[in-house]
């Protein structure tokens, strides 16, 4: 989605091309992910001492060095009237703290996807605060069915807001505040209910984990084409209709979820496609924070190239800067933070 809107590649239209188109449905799967991996680790974390401190050590490790290193890059690279521009060090500040996306002035201000790691690190916290109390079924059952009323009241009171504003910045602002936490809870606890789930159900088989993984991915991808059909029938716009931003939103949290399950509960494939699904994942980070610097400076740097040709050499570099970041400061940081601080 990027590469068309800002390297100017035009995307193709139709099925199943339309996905191309709504990038954002992406960030709403990556908080499922999140809701699932974290929970997870938060499991983990409890069997050892100080859990909540385990816990935070290891995703700030994870997620803090290359967040700064990229928005460094995209800040000497794009730039270049930031200090001119309000508030400099009010922006910096923001992004240190992880609360960028709070403001309409700093939301997107350095590596504009970014904005998702604000509402990410807020969740982290809120999981920090919860600690093992999260992992009891029942309450977590009841906080997921809360977050799902919560979340389908902020978006409702976010749009209201948002009509105030009138055209052309309704759209704009109606984004801005449903995807602030308490909008998007709903997709992070889906994710938590499902590594719960899979942590008190029984093991199957592996024909029967197939056919139980299988039948989820099934259903995830059947409930992705009825919410794209949906967003595309009758639809002016995304962001300024009750429809999509209240309710279909929702529906958006139930189908990453049954992603998440399906890959969750299919059985692992061969030692080489597991390699390099495990070598891939390391990588989407990377190729997550380096590509919109990346994409942005290139744009700049090089105006007679085509968009096609741009696309590709955008694709190459971000992977290579991802395979470096991965191998000299992400994987480092990650080992560093998972020993004992008393070693």
């Amino acid at each position: 989605m990027h590469l068309g809107q800002l390297g100017g590649l035009a995307l193709p239209t139709g099925y199943p091309w339309w996905w191309l188109h709504f990038g954002f449905y992406g960030v709403d799967l990556f908080f499922a992910v999140s809701g699932a991996v974290v929970t997870l680790a938060m499991a983990r974390a409890v069997a050892g001492a100080n859990p909540r401190r385990t816990f935070l050590r290891h995703r700030i490790a994870r997620i803090v060095p290359l967040f700064v290193l990229t928005c460094l890059v995209d800040l000497l690279l794009n730039r270049p009237d930031f200090w001119e521009g309000p508030h400099p060090l009010g922006t910096l500040a923001a992004h240190l703290l992880f609360i960028h996306n709070w403001f309409p002035t700093t939301h997107g201000a350095l590596n504009g996807p970014s904005w998702t790691l604000g509402v990410e690190m807020q969740f982290y916290l809120l999981v920090a605060l919860l600690g093992a109390w999260l992992l009891d079924f029942r309450r977590a059952l009841w906080l997921c069915l809360g977050a799902l009323v919560l979340g389908m009241a902020w978006r409702a009171l976010v749009l209201h807001w948002s009509y105030s504003a009138g055209p052309p910045g309704q759209g704009y602002f109606a984004f801005f505040g449903s995807t602030q936490l308490p909008g998007v809870l709903d997709g992070f606890l889906a994710g938590v209910m499902v590594a719960l789930i899979w942590l008190r159900a029984p093991r199957l088989s592996v024909d029967r984990a197939r056919l139980l993984g299988g039948l989820l991915l099934l259903s995830a991808v059947l409930m992705w084409w009825l919410i794209l059909a949906i967003a595309l029938h009758g639809v002016r716009e995304y962001w300024q209709q009750p429809g999509t931003v209240v309710y279909l939103r929702t529906l958006t949290a139930l189908a990453s979820a049954l992603a998440v399950a399906g890959c969750v509960w299919l059985p692992p494939p061969g030692r080489a496609i597991s390699g390099a699904l495990v070598g891939g994942g390391r990588l989407t980070y990377g190729i997550y924070l380096w590509h919109a610097p990346v994409l942005t400076a290139l744009v700049s740097l090089l105006p007679a190239w085509s968009p096609g040709q741009r696309a590709l050499l955008v694709s190459g570099v971000v992977l290579l800067l991802a395979m470096a970041s991965w191998r000299w400061i992400e994987a480092p940081c990650i080992r560093a933070a998972r020993r004992s601080p008393h070693q």
